[in-house]
């Protein structure tokens, strides 16, 4: 069987493509742990505006490192309204980047980056469903007082 990505070069080095895939990892390992993290600190105390403005200050930064390698990967600028716009609102700011920084080949990685979206909200869902429903009710109701 003929390898059909062999004459596919990848830009960049290797380095920056590691760094790169080491961002996306962590952003799967945190849509996997802040479910838990939320089911334990909700015991005690829980407000959902702070709780959801901390998720999204966690998740932005492995997003804007992999923009960040991925714009020294390409030899460009990542400008400050480009910046701003991944950081406010990153499911523009992250395509409005891939067109940018590929051109059409943009296209591609839009399909790429809406498959990884459905690997993490499939794993946020999943993580979700453990920590509230299987492991929190489980964890509550072995819970000794002391009071």
């Amino acid at each position: 069987m003929p390898d059909i990505f062999q004459n596919i070069k990848l830009a960049g080095n290797g380095e920056l493509q590691r760094k790169k895939r080491q961002s996306l990892i962590q952003l799967l390992a945190l849509f996997f742990v802040l479910p838990f993290v939320e089911a334990f600190v909700s015991r005690w105390w829980y407000d959902e505006k702070i709780w959801v403005g901390l998720n999204c200050l966690a998740l932005i930064f492995p997003t804007m490192r992999w923009c960040f390698l991925d714009a020294r990967e390409h030899n460009l600028r990542l400008g400050r309204f480009m910046q701003l716009l991944i950081i406010g609102l990153a499911a523009v700011g992250v395509p409005v980047w891939l067109l940018r920084s590929r051109g059409l080949r943009g296209l591609i990685s839009i399909g790429w980056l809406l498959l990884y979206c459905v690997l993490l909200f499939g794993v946020n869902y999943f993580a979700e469903y453990v920590a509230m429903d299987l492991w929190l009710p489980h964890w509550l109701e072995n819970e000794t007082s002391f009071a």
